[in-house]
């Protein structure tokens, strides 16, 4: 789990499992997916000296997707805000990890008005950042790659009344949600605040 509450502990747990699937995947580019700064400033501190991997901060975000879209080596990007307004297709980048259960901040006063009125919308807000780093990797019906779900609490988005598109629970490997599942006609639309899952009850 990757709560504030565990962070401290589960911390070089999360550091040391990076570390082994950037190993696994020594000859492919990939991306690390961690929400925050505050996670990616960590994992500079554990792999800062690893010429193969790649952070920013907010000014210069642009300039490194570029830089690393553009490389041909096995570069790893790690970044909070890599799950929107870019993409990586093919070679660009062939496994990812999202590190962080991409719950908005509960402290911002737009987060609190828009729950106010609106109660499920930090929920499906999870569910579409989550549909949306997953996505990042896997461009086209050809293209390929591995996403790892590090973070425990993603378990949380699953399910039910999940609104996570079907497409993603078609990829998970020995999830034994549904024996047989079978995608709506909409599974590969872009998910909004209207879109649900009727085939999973």
């Amino acid at each position: 789990s990757m709560a504030r509450s565990s962070i401290e502990q589960t911390m070089p747990v999360m550091v040391s499992a990076v570390g082994d699937l950037a190993e696994r995947h020594k000859d492919e580019k990939g991306v690390i997916h961690t929400f925050t700064y505050n996670i990616a400033r960590r994992f500079q501190q554990a792999f800062g000296d690893d010429d193969r991997f790649m952070f920013h901060h907010q000014q210069n975000k642009d300039e490194f997707f570029k830089s690393f879209k553009e490389d041909n080596t096995n570069k790893v990007l790690v970044s909070p805000v890599a799950f929107e307004g870019v993409d990586f297709p093919y070679d660009q980048a062939r496994w990812q990890c999202i590190c962080k259960d991409p719950f908005p901040n509960i402290g911002d006063p737009q987060i609190k008005a828009r729950e106010l009125v609106d109660f499920d919308w930090t929920f499906r807000q999870r569910c579409l950042v989550l549909s949306q780093m997953y996505g990042r990797s896997n461009r086209a019906a050809d293209d390929w790659s591995v996403t790892y779900l590090l973070d425990s609490r993603l378990e949380s988005l699953l399910g039910p009344s999940s609104l996570v598109t079907d497409y993603f629970y078609e990829a998970i490997e020995n999830y034994n949600y549904n024996d047989k599942l079978v995608l709506n006609d909409n599974a590969y639309d872009k998910l909004t605040k209207d879109n649900s899952r009727k085939n999973h009850s």
